[in-house]
């Protein structure tokens, strides 16, 4: 049975909860009993009563504001689309994806056309790779200029060969680099979504969704991943699962895209 305002479109339908009728996906509003056409949806109060649909969404970041309403903070969700944050009444839920008004339409096309518009474009191994590598040239980076820094210090300071000041200096600075690199790999991801390397290689870092990571998934990123990378394991799943997620990309949740 087609669309009852839209004979010609017989994919991606749904019935009214109210009036049972159907409709296309475009014709119907998520409120919080269900879907309605647009007359049952005035019949029961329409924007007046308007939620969010039910289906979970993902949280958005904290500290920003809907786009279209910036004076409202709490309550906000990510566009699947085109990742800014909106609040409930300006985000409506297609196959279990919430879109805001700009990226609906595209969205609902896909939908009836059948395409899926729910795919990330995936990095490949390859690039990833390339990224490290880039990353690690920084990292090493800042081995050197602390390592430098280090050594002229020492060499001013002239200690006594028996003083326990230069290993307690050393141990110093280790813990220094060892943060620096670790907090250079979180802040980057969770101000970006991307390191050096990975602004190289024009991939980054996303939530399923395909929208920005919170500061919770990219600390947890990059812990599981600083923990695992002198081993390598954490990048063996990759080659086996068909969203290329790595141990730290299944522990935060996140996926890595091309920019391209």
């Amino acid at each position: 049975m087609p669309c009852q305002n839209h004979p010609s479109v017989d994919a991606g339908l749904d019935t009214c909860t109210r009036c049972a009728k159907t409709f296309c996906i475009d014709c119907l509003v998520g409120r919080k009993a269900g879907w309605f056409c647009a007359n049952c949806d005035r019949e029961l109060g329409g924007p007046a009563t308007a939620v969010a649909a039910p289906s979970p969404a993902l949280a958005a970041p904290q500290g920003r504001t809907c786009k279209n309403h910036p004076e409202v903070l709490d309550g906000l969700n990510v566009c699947a689309g085109c990742g800014y944050s909106f609040c409930p009444d300006c985000l409506v839920e297609l196959k279990g994806r919430r879109f805001c008004a700009g990226c609906k339409v595209n969205a609902v096309k896909d939908i009836q056309s059948g395409v899926d518009g729910t795919g990330l474009q995936l990095a490949g191994i390859g690039p990833r790779f390339v990224a490290h590598l880039i990353d690690m040239f920084v990292t090493f980076g800042i081995f050197t200029v602390f390592g430098f820094i280090f050594a002229i210090i020492m060499a001013a300071a002239k200690p006594d060969p028996n003083s326990v000041i230069p290993a307690m200096a050393g141990c110093g600075i280790y813990v220094l680099v060892i943060g620096g690199i670790f907090g250079y790999h979180a802040m980057m991801l969770a101000s970006k979504g991307q390191t050096l390397g990975k602004m190289a290689m024009k991939i980054k870092v996303v939530t399923p969704e395909g929208g920005p990571i919170s500061m919770g998934q990219a600390w947890i990123r990059t812990l599981v991943w600083f923990l695992l990378q002198n081993c390598w394991i954490t990048y063996i799943p990759a080659f086996f699962n068909k969203e290329k997620m790595t141990i730290h990309d299944m522990a935060a949740k996140t996926r890595v895209v091309r920019l391209d």
